[in-house]
């Protein structure tokens, strides 16, 4: 056989056996990231028959295909794939090999740590990802050297992954760099011996990237098991070693660990010393008390001041939701030891924790941002934004951090953790797997590849020059396309952004801004043609830089534009009710002042199933809270109990529900869910049903949703037809509910009835757990409050502001009454100042009449107002008002005012005027 004839054969051959399984395509540069004007070069790693067909299609952002092409396997295993892209922008590339579309496999195994034996794991499931798109982004230009770029951009990389994390940095645009972590446990193992090859590394890899030492920011934390004062605490809670959580033996050990960090990094200014601090339960990055905490961080900003004192002393940044620690962390006098408030989290508001520093007599702390969850996703939820949305929601809580005082955010992080991609996210929801997230600009498998928002983020930073001001927000078209003025050194720029659901041509007003000079960039870069009919697409957003400033000078239509981009829901408050500031029980679960309960009833009947003919119920129930957590007393007559809560789905029996609202907002992500019930062997089990969204916080001693809760106690008792239910929940394991946030509690328990053959009827108290899960339709629980009035007829003397119109005191057949003149303006009568309690309910009840609308309101301390009752006719005769007055938290003291609005000749008369405590 001839050499040519071998040749052909195996050629054949190949071409035969070859599969488009096990290609791998790559693009040509880092990261999949091109420039406008280079073109776009993908190649296979692999050698494909020079026979075959490869067709390549390529999607824009808004997944229109942008081009398609054929050629054969002998030019792509020569040139590779090339393209010249019209445009900067977002694509994606799918190739396909004699008709088959070359995929990309990538496995995802899940753990389970053991409740109990938390050094124990399970193996529960492992699906296998394929990935057919390749993401690339050509950008409008290089950009700017990281010294160019505002210092108001920080990234926060992983440091396990800052070998990628940092070029990373540099490609799309960032002015420093805070490194996420460098773990004192993993660098200093053994007493005395610090491996420094890691931080050297990274240090030497930041600077040929353009970030010096003196941009960088050190994130300390984790006491060495031979430091720690709970050595014998070796099993990982979420992502740390127990002991690496708290305080060590010596607190020697800690300075000597940052003295020596300082002394090898001379030129690193600034150290963020420890990770989230929270109370104890409540995050997995200190498990130790508050006290603790304090002295820790008092050495640790000695130390650093000590060896220079012009470096800056960040707090371990903390969230949102961590105001009840930075309350207790200010009272034991930690303010002293930090220069700088680092928050956590997204659309973060430094205001309640300035309100906390001026309550202890501290002057503000300067804010940044250390670790922004820009976009993390966790796998609570079934459904995620679109890129384009998380783009968008990205930029505008940027800027709402920006005007609220916050000098520098930090972005967390640059790329999604290994093996957890948003695609992956619905597997781990149906495993229970709830710690992990997805927050990177980049993917990082199957290889490295640009998330649309990385292109966005460049575009957006290369439109900042220096100090960045963030102007007046103006709505347009029914409050659906909206725009924001910004200034910086590069100039003034709009940005304009439309909420609808469907494209819109721009408003007159906006077509109005866009003068001659000016420029129309979309978030991906590309410049739109001038003179074009501009149209706003949803969920992308526009800049309009240099706009024509006599025609933004005109607009009035000023409105707030900067808040998470979530509809605001409406509660219904057809349902008060009562707890007790303090325990229900006592150690053995015994009833603590048992006759000083405040009952509520649970009378609301609900049948589920009428064929089962289910027999009747009644019950009743008290709850308590405690910075300890949530205490619950539940009785229920019931002649008939069926026992089964083995399997989970405790609602199919005999057993009792009970949820809150852990932002009282109704939206059901917020939800936290639990249900209590005797198993068949007669033992009690507390299960958690639902828990909510956590987004980037990771509480310690918390019990995932599915399982039986580990933190809190359940006693359930049966005898002569009645069930008493006595529960303690854990504080952590309500979070991120906080009752010092939310003392009005939104609160629903239901009461399932089994008598044998089935779910057949539920009584409840509120509602939203059985039937449709919907927390809006939740009851309102509130603190309960001594008798007596706070404000009475006597007190209704008071006029407005207002003084032109006259009272006149009467008294009608013994019955004492006021009545208001009229005015052209505004006449009106009011009770007074008065003290209330945060969160509580009280009642405003009075007789009306007269020819005016009458409105309500109450305003006082920290409420400018609450309007109670809207315009309303009265009559002749005398009408009946009682008005729900529901405090909010930070409210300590009100007033009433009855008045009318602008109605000249009309007046009207109040009488038995009071404001009580809610009586159920």
């Amino acid at each position: 056989m001839s050499d040519v004839m071998r040749t052909v054969l195996f050629g054949c051959l190949i071409a035969a056996a070859f599969s488009a399984a096990g290609i791998e395509i790559r693009g040509a540069n880092f990261a999949n990231w091109f420039i406008a004007g280079e073109p776009v070069l993908f190649r296979a790693k692999e050698t494909l028959p020079e026979s075959a067909k490869v067709a390549v299609a390529v999607f824009d952002s808004a997944g229109k295909t942008a081009v398609r092409q054929e050629l054969s396997g002998a030019v792509f295993n020569r040139e590779g794939w090339r393209w010249n892209a019209p445009r900067p922008g977002f694509y994606e590339a799918e190739f396909k090999v004699d008709g088959e579309t070359v995929s990309e496999h990538y496995p995802v195994g899940i753990r389970r740590q053991d409740p109990v034996d938390k050094r124990k794991y399970t193996f529960v499931g492992k699906r296998d990802f394929a990935v057919s798109r390749h993401a690339f982004a050509v950008a409008p230009a290089k950009t700017a050297d990281p010294a160019d770029i505002s210092p108001h951009f920080g990234a926060s990389p992983h440091f396990s992954m800052y070998k990628n994390a940092i070029p990373l940095a540099r490609l799309i645009g960032f002015h420093s760099i805070r490194i996420h972590a460098l773990r004192w446990d993993s660098m200093e193992k053994e007493p005395g011996k610090i491996n420094w090859s890691g931080v050297d590394d990274f240090l030497r890899l930041a600077r040929e990237n353009g970030f010096p030492d003196e941009r960088i920011t050190f994130n300390i934390y984790g006491t060495p098991r031979w430091a720690s004062s709970r050595p014998e605490a070796d099993w990982i809670n979420i992502f740390v070693p127990e002991y690496a959580a708290v305080t060590p033996k010596n607190l020697d050990d800690w300075r000597n660990f940052i003295r020596q960090v300082m002394r090898r990094y001379p030129k690193i200014g600034r150290y963020e010393l420890w990770n989230e601090p929270h109370l104890i339960g409540f995050t997995c990055f200190w498990v130790d008390s508050t006290r603790n905490f304090v002295d820790l961080l008092k050495a640790g900003y000695e130390t650093v001041k000590a060896e220079k004192p012009e470096a800056t002393v960040w707090l371990g940044g903390i969230g949102m939701r961590y105001l009840p620690f930075y309350d207790e962390f200010l009272k034991l006098g930690g303010g002293r030891y930090y220069d700088v408030l680092p928050l956590h989290g997204s659309w973060v508001r430094p205001e309640p924790f300035h309100e906390l520093e001026k309550k202890y007599g501290l002057e503000p702390k300067p804010v940044v941002s250390s670790e922004w969850h820009a976009m993390l996703l966790k796998p609570y939820a079934q459904d995620f934004p679109g890129e384009q949305l998380l783009a968008r929601n990205m930029v505008l809580d940027f800027l709402n951090q920006i005007r609220a005082g916050v000098t520098e955010v930090d972005f967390f992080c640059i790329l999604n953790l290994y093996r957890t991609e948003k695609e992956t996210l619905q597997f781990h929801r149906e495993n229970r797997s709830y710690d992990t997230h997805v927050s990177g600009l980049f993917r990082q498998v199957p290889y490295i590849q640009p998330r649309y928002p990385a292109l966005a983020w460049q575009v957006f930073t290369a439109q900042v020059k220096g100090k960045l001001k963030v102007g007046s927000g103006y709505l347009f078209d029914n409050n659906t396309q909206r725009a924001l003025m910004l200034e910086s050194d590069s100039g003034p720029m709009l940005m304009v952004w439309n909420t609808g659901g469907k494209a819109a041509p721009a408003a007159p007003e906006l077509r109005s801004a866009v003068g001659p000079d000016s420029r129309i960039l979309t978030a991906e870069g590309a410049e739109l043609e001038r003179g074009a009919p501009l149209t706003l697409e949803p969920e992308v957003y526009y800049f309009v830089r240099d706009p024509d400033p006599a025609a933004v000078a005109a607009w009035r239509n000023t409105g707030e534009v900067l808040y998470a981009q979530n509809a605001k829901l409406t509660l219904q408050n057809k349902l008060n009710g009562v707890y007790r500031r303090g325990a229900l029980f006592d150690a053995d679960m015994n009833p603590v002042f048992p006759q000083k309960i405040a009952w509520q009833p649970v009378a609301e009947r609900v049948v589920n199933n009428p064929a089962l003919a289910p027999g009747e119920t009644k019950g009743r129930f008290a709850a308590g809270f405690t910075s300890a957590g949530l205490e619950l007393l539940v009785e229920v007559e019931d002649p008939v109990h069926v026992m089964k809560a083995d399997n989970g789905k405790v609602w199919e029996f005999d057993s009792l529900q009970f949820a809150l609202d852990t932002k009282g907002e109704g939206f059901d992500v917020d939800r936290i869910e639990f249900a209590a019930a005797l198993g068949e062997d007669g033992k009690p089990v507390l299960w958690k049903v639902y828990a909510p969204n956590l987004a980037g916080d990771l509480p310690a001693r918390y019990t995932p949703a599915g399982e039986r809760v580990r933190n809190g106690r359940c006693r359930i008792e049966r005898k002569d037809g009645r069930t008493v239910y006595r529960i303690a929940v854990d504080a952590s394991e309500l979070y991120p509910f906080s009752l010092e946030q939310q003392p009005r509690v939104r609160f629903s328990l239901l009461v399932n009835n089994n008598d044998g053959k089935g779910r057949a009827a539920w009584i409840e108290w509120g509602s939203g757990i059985g039937g449709v899960k919907d927390p809006c339709r939740y009851g309102n629980l509130t603190p309960a409050l001594p008798p007596g009035p706070l404000a009475s007829q006597q007190q209704l003397k008071n006029k407005g502001w207002n003084k032109e119109y006259e009272l006149e005191f009467r008294n009608e057949n013994g019955i004492p009454s006021v009545k208001v003149g009229s005015s052209p303006l505004c006449a009106g009568v009011s009770s007074g100042w008065f003290g209330v309690v945060p969160g509580a309910v009280y009642r405003v009840r009075f007789e009306a009449r007269g020819d005016a609308r009458l409105q309500v309101l109450a305003s006082g301390s920290a409420v400018k107002r609450l309007d109670l009752l809207p315009p309303t006719p009265l009559g002749a005769g005398w009408e009946a008002f009682d008005l729900p007055l529901y405090v909010p938290k930070e409210c300590r003291g009100l007033s009433v005012t009855c008045f009318a609005w602008r109605q000249p000749g009309r007046t009207f008369e109040i009488r038995n005027f009071t404001v009580e405590p809610f009586r159920q």
